[in-house]
C-alpha cells in the first residue's frame, strides 16, 4: 500500500498485513487530539519522503511495525511512538540537520537492524515494558551527530532490566540515561563522552561501560559498577553518589579522577598518568592499581585492601607519588590483621591518617622520600621494601611518641608531630647524600637517640 501527498495527518487508524509506503512532501503526523490510538499497524513501514514525522511528542506518528525504513527525511523533527518492538532498517536523511530523532517503544525492544547510524542534532529513546531493551552489546543503536559541531545530546530510559546500549560516531553529549537496573554501554567511536548540564547523568544498578576515542567526562553517574577506557592520551573523570566499584578502569596515557559520596572499590585501575580517588563518605579499598601518581583521600572513612584477610598481593603500584589520606578520627591505613600492600618505586610516601597505618613495602620498591604526619596515640607500622618505620604513641596523657627505629639507606624523612613529644630512638638514613632528614616537627620536645643521617640546614641531632 502506498500513499503520495504533500501532508499526511492520521485520524482514523490504517491496518494492513503487507508493506506500507508512504510519501509525503510536508509532515507526517498524528492528527490533534488523537495521540494514544495506533494510526499504522503494518510489517514494514516506509517512508520514501516527508518534511518530519511528528512535530512534537504529542504529535509523534504512532506506529505497530516490526521494520522501519526512512528514507529522504528532510529538516524536521521525527517523533515516533511504537507499540510491539522496533527494528531500524535503512534510515538516511537529505540536507543537513534533522532537529530531534524521538522514540517511544510501548513494549518490547528497539534493535538497530541494518541501518547505518541514526543522524539527527538531539536523540531521545524511551522503552516503557518492563525488561525491553535499547541495542544490545553485540549490536547497539548506531547514531551520529550532524549539527552542533558534531555533537549530539543523548536521552535514554529503560523501564526494567533490559538495559540499554549506544554507540556515537562522534562526540556524545549526555543529558540522563536511565536504565533502572539494566546494563548501559556508551561507546564515542571518534570523540569524547561529555555531559550536557551538570548532577546526575547516568543512572542505573546494573554495570556501566564506557569508552571513548578521547575523554570521559566529568560525567555524574549513580551506578554501582563502573568499566571505563579512555584513549588517545584523555582522561576519565567521574562523579558518582552512594558508591561505586571500579571493576575495570583505564587509559591510554590520561589521568584518572573519581569521587563518590559512598565507598570506593578499586578493584582494576591503570593508568600511566596520575589517579585521584576521593570517597566523602566511606572507604577506598583496593584490589590492584596501577599508576605514575596516586592521590588517595578517605574524608571520613578508612584505606584498606579489598579481601578480609592479608593477601600480600599488590594493592597499589606507583612510580612517582603516593600519597594516602585518612583525616578522619579513628580512620587507618590498613589494619593490624591486614596490612596494605603497596609497591612504590623510586618515589614519595605521604602518609595521613588519624588512628594509624599498616603497611607492607613489597619487593621491588624504592621509596625516595617519606613524609609522615604522626598523631599522637596511633599505631604506625610499615615493613618491608628496606624500610623498617615502627611508631608507639603513647598519647595523652603522657602525649609522647615514640618512634623505635626509621631505617633506610637511600630515603629522605619528614616527620610531623601534631602534639606532644617526640621521641627518636634510632635513625638510620645512611651515611650518602642519599639519606636527608628534612624536617622533624613537634610542638613539644625533640628527643634522638642513634642517627646516622646528613641533616638539612637548621636539623640537629640531640
Amino acid at each position: 500500500m502506498t500513499f503520495d501527498t504533500s501532508t499526511l495527518s492520521f485520524q482514523d487508524a490504517l491496518s494492513n498485513d503487507r508493506s506500507v509506503t508512504i510519501h509525503a512532501d510536508g509532515l507526517i503526523s498524528d492528527a490533534p487530539g488523537n495521540d494514544d490510538t495506533t494510526d499504522i499497524t503494518t510489517p514494514t513501514l516506509t517512508v520514501l519522503r516527508a518534511y518530519g514525522i511528528g512535530n512534537t511528542q504529542a504529535d509523534a506518528l504512532n506506529i505497530n511495525v516490526n521494520l522501519l525504513n526512512l528514507n529522504q527525511i528532510w529538516n524536521n523533527n521525527v517523533f515516533i511512538s511504537e507499540a510491539d518492538g522496533l527494528t531500524f532498517g535503512t534510515i538516511t536523511i537529505v540536507a543537513d540537520w534533522w532537529r530531534d530523532f524521538n522514540v517511544r517503544q510501548l513494549t518490547g525492544n528497539v534493535v538497530q537492524g541494518t541501518s547505518p547510524r541514526l543522524q539527527a542534532n538531539d536523540f531521545t529513546f524511551t522503552v516503557d515494558q518492563v525488561g525491553a531493551a535499547i541495542g544490545t552489546a553485540a549490536n547497539p543503536i548506531l547514531i551520529q551527530a550532524i549539527d552542533h559541531g558534531d555533537t549530539a545530546d543523548l536521552s535514554a530510559k529503560a523501564t526494567g532490566n533490559g538495559g540499554m546500549f549506544i554507540s556515537e560516531n562522534d562526540h556524545m553529549y549526555l543529558n540522563l540515561v536511565d536504565a533502572r537496573s539494566g546494563d548501559i554501554g556508551l561507546t564515542a567511536v571518534g570523540g569524547h563522552i561529555l555531559q550536557v548540564v551538570g548532577g546526575t547523568n547516568i543512572r542505573t544498578t546494573g554495570t556501566l561501560t564506557l569508552d571513548a576515542t578521547y575523554q570521559i567526562g566529568w560525567l555524574g553517574v549513580e551506578v554501582p559498577r563502573l568499566i571505563a577506557h579512555s584513549h588517545n592520551g584523555y582522561g576519565t573523570y567521574i562523579s558518582d553518589l552512594d558508591g561505586i566499584e571500579l571493576a575495570d578502569v583505564d587509559t591510554a596515557g590520561g589521568d584518572i579522577q573519581i569521587t563518590s559520596t559512598g565507598t570506593i572499590l578499586a578493584l582494576d585501575v591503570v593508568t600511566p598518568s596520575s589517579l585521584s580517588l576521593t570517597a566523602s563518605s566511606g572507604d577506598i579499598k583496593f584490589g590492584a592499581v596501577t599508576a605514575y601518581n596516586a592521590f588517595i583521600t578517605a574524608s571520613t572513612g578508612s584505606i584498606l585492601d579489598d579481601v578480609a584477610i592479608d593477601d600480600n598481593l599488590v594493592d597499589i603500584t606507583t612510580t612517582g607519588t603516593l600519597q594516602l589520606q585518612a583525616p578522619a578520627t579513628g580512620q587507618t591505613a590498613g589494619t593490624a590483621t591486614n596490612s596494605l600492600d603497596i609497591q612504590p618505586q623510586n618515589g614519595t610516601l605521604n602518609l595521613n591518617t588519624r588512628a594509624g597505618f599498616w603497611i607492607n613495602i613489597l619487593s621491588g620498591s624504592d621509596i625516595s622520600n617519606l613524609i609522615v604526619n604522626v598523631p599522637a596515640g596511633a599505631t604506625q607500622i610499615i615493613n618491608g621494601g628496606g624500610l623498617t618505620y615502627n611508631v608507639t604513641s603513647t598519647g595523652l596523657p603522657s602525649n609522647v611518641t615514640t618512634i623505635n627505629e626509621i631505617t633506610n639507606s637511600n630515603m629522605s624523612l619528614t616527620l610531623t608531630n601534631e602534639s606532644g613529644d617526640l621521641n627518636v630512638v634510632k635513625i638510620d638514613l645512611g651515611s650518602g647524600t642519599a639519606g636527608d632528614l628534612n624536617n622533624l616537627t613537634t610542638p613539644g620536645n625533640i628527643t634522638i637517640g642513634q642517627c646516622r643521617v646528613v641533616f638539612k640546614a637548621g636539623i640537629f641531632c640531640s
